[in-house]
């Protein structure tokens, strides 16, 4: 029993390295993030094969696992990112999710998650259409704030349009219930509050115009909060969008 428990902690430390190993290279060389792909699916096959991602014990491990993992698959999220490694993110973030139902780090991940696989289907609508919109800068910065004057209503039936919807709704499902959570525990922060609005931002744009008001409402709404949090101030773009269409819904 002792050197199964010695073996099991040996796994864990090696595993714990390998993933700052990454982290410090996409924090101090992000152009270098291709090298750690192989890395990276070793890590996954030997989560994978172990109890390391069934143990209860290293949630703070799984979580900064996963974490560390969906940021390194979304260096670029306009094409689609990493499809497999981010394939098996969304699956251990429900994992953590069905087994802590109320845990913000997995809410927050999942919501992301379909924000960032949104943005190859938002990358298409932009380049056919030459939109206004703003391109990631970086994952985990704001993506695309497009007019509120929208399309037609004839491409909400297009494919990108579609399949962006598809991302969105589960994006904006995991985010509500993400700020529900840290409204609860007192742990609301302007980072969720501003990609929550992003995802309600987003799914508007792509949504008939006679029916995304309200989703651009609850992203305006969940601006204002953002902003009225001491010390968080929200980049310039969104502060002007706030500024300009507030009113609008008031």
């Amino acid at each position: 029993m002792t050197s199964t428990r010695q073996a099991f902690g040996r796994q864990r430390a090696q595993i714990e390295a390998r993933v700052a190993q990454i982290q410090n290279t996409l924090a101090t060389s992000p152009e270098s993030w291709r090298s750690c792909l192989e890395p990276a699916r070793n890590l996954i096959h030997e989560a994978d094969t172990s109890s390391f991602v069934l143990d209860p014990r290293p949630l703070e491990e799984q979580i900064r696992l996963i974490s560390t993992l969906q940021s390194l698959a979304y260096q670029d999220p306009d094409s689609g990112g990493e499809v497999d490694i981010s394939s098996w993110c969304v699956r251990q973030w429900a994992t953590v999710l069905h087994n802590h139902p109320d845990n913000l780090d997995a809410l927050r991940g999942l919501g992301h998650a379909w924000l960032l696989r949104a943005q190859a289907s938002l990358a298409r609508i932009h380049h056919a259409e030459g939109s206004s919109s703003t391109s990631f800068s970086s994952p985990g910065s704001v993506g695309r704030v497009m007019d509120t004057g929208g399309h037609n209503g004839e491409l909400a039936d297009s494919a990108n349009y579609i399949e962006a919807r598809d991302f969105l709704r589960p994006s904006m499902d995991h985010y509500r219930r993400a700020v529900e959570v840290a409204d609860s525990q007192d742990a609301l922060d302007g980072e969720l509050l501003v990609h929550a609005a992003e995802a309600y931002m987003s799914f508007g744009n792509v949504s008939r115009p006679q029916s995304n008001a309200e989703f651009y409402r609850q992203a305006l709404q969940y601006l204002q909060r953002a902003a009225q949090i001491p010390g968080y101030n929200l980049e310039a773009h969104l502060q002007r969008y706030l500024d300009e269409n507030m009113r609008l819904f008031e």
